[in-house]
């Protein structure tokens, strides 16, 4: 149910569709209760239910009685978790975040990108190739000047075409190689939807991804 602004149409109606389901075990419960009662009421008075008999069928009237009850009380808990959800997915709408990720479907404009900088590194370098694995660009890094942004330009200054790109900094110390890292590509969502119990954002660069794996960009 995908929410874009606020809480989504389509996580409303969810919700109302959960409120106004039918209850297979209440409906039991009261046929049951139904038979009961046109039971007692038109026994044989010389020939009374047999006692035995009447109070398994008590023990059975009490037991679907707690089955009733615990089903409304798990289908209130199922009412809060989605609502908890639904407010959850529209309070990311409109927000910049970032996504840990190396690959970088690629729109125009700028793309702003940070990362966790180990304190060893005295060098980065950002590396972008295309999908045949060519470096299109590089850029040094200064890893105290967090975040940066990449101007969509290619090593000649030419327009970068739209398309998917590989991004990754590279981490030196001394001059020496320390390895790797994905950058965390930041941009605005767009969307968000709830799939499977999990808070799933759209974002202004065609990225997707789960809210438990952004990062909320601080002051926003």
């Amino acid at each position: 149910m995908d929410v874009t602004g606020a809480t989504s149409t389509s996580s409303q109606t969810s919700v109302e569709a959960m409120k106004q389901s039918s209850n297979p075990v209440s409906e039991d419960f009261n046929t049951f209760l139904t038979l009961l009662t046109a039971q007692i009421r038109n026994q044989d008075p010389l020939a009374p239910l047999d006692s035995t008999q009447f109070v398994e069928q008590l023990a059975t009237f009490s037991s679907l009685e707690q089955q009733v009850r615990t089903n409304d009380q798990l289908e209130s808990i199922s009412l809060m978790i989605a609502e908890m959800y639904s407010n959850a997915a529209g309070e990311w709408v409109g927000q910049d975040a970032a996504v840990t990720t190396s690959w970088l479907p690629y729109q125009g404009g700028e793309v702003d990108f940070t990362a966790d900088i180990p304190m060893e590194a005295d060098q980065a370098l950002m590396v972008i190739r295309d999908t045949s694995g060519e470096v299109i660009d590089t850029q040094s890094l200064d890893p105290a000047q967090s975040p940066w942004s990449w101007d969509g330009k290619t090593a000649n200054n030419a327009d970068a075409d739209h398309g998917l790109y590989q991004m990754v900094i590279e981490l030196y110390q001394g001059g020496q190689p320390l390895g790797m890292m994905e950058p965390k590509i930041i941009s605005k969502v767009t969307q968000a939807s709830i799939e499977n119990g999990e808070v799933m954002l759209g974002f202004e660069n065609r990225m997707t991804q789960s809210a438990a794996k952004v990062t909320r960009i601080a002051g926003e």
